[in-house]
């Protein structure tokens, strides 16, 4: 099966790759694996998850999450405040594939709930795809290349550097920031972990 070529007024393109006035023709049949590379942003429990799906369903492929924080755990590994806890029933509030019958509150505290994640963390071996202590400070999409081009922190060193992926997925998470600006007279303060 070959693939189909189309010609424009400048350029002939071919899968997307402009060449000159030169045709090529890929002799792949449609639909083969192609190589691909995945930059996840945030090692929280979205972060973690995909992971696992991307392991389960993907053969050819490159992936690397980035996470600002030392640690896993994404919200559960920020928020310690005194009382901190979920607010949904600890069973509902964990991986299918991976259960916890043993949680200690039906509301468990957020520390249990990092230190289950930093559990499911080690024993599956995710942390060969997960750099602590990264922030992706720039994502921009080159239309041209067809490529997410990133701009990438290490907090340790303050090293920028460039990384770029054919996919970005951003796990960076919802509950990381707390917003008390809907809440008339609500006054957010300075609190210290305990």
């Amino acid at each position: 099966m070959a693939t189909i070529l189309r010609t424009g007024e400048a350029t002939p393109v071919l899968n997307g790759i402009a060449d000159g006035d030169k045709y090529h023709v890929r002799e792949q049949p449609l639909g083969s694996k192609k190589h691909v590379r995945i930059v996840g942003i945030g090692a929280g429990a979205s972060g973690l998850n995909m992971i696992r799906t991307l392991r389960l369903n993907l053969t050819d492929y490159d992936f690397v999450v980035y996470e600002k924080n030392a640690d896993v755990g994404g919200t559960w590994f920020e928020n310690r405040y005194p009382g901190c806890r979920c607010d949904v029933p600890s069973h509902s509030y964990q991986f299918s594939w991976r259960p916890r019958p043993e949680w200690t509150n039906f509301f468990s505290p957020a520390r249990e709930i990092g230190e289950y994640l930093c559990t499911v963390c080690d024993e599956e071996g995710m942390r060969d795809s997960i750099k602590t202590r990264h922030r992706v400070t720039s994502a921009t999409w080159d239309d041209e290349a067809g490529l997410w081009r990133l701009k990438v922190q290490n907090l340790e060193t303050g090293e920028e550097f460039a990384d770029s992926a054919n996919f970005l997925v951003d796990g960076s998470g919802i509950l990381k920031s707390v917003s008390l600006s809907l809440v008339p007279g609500a006054q957010c303060q300075q609190m210290t972990e305990i």
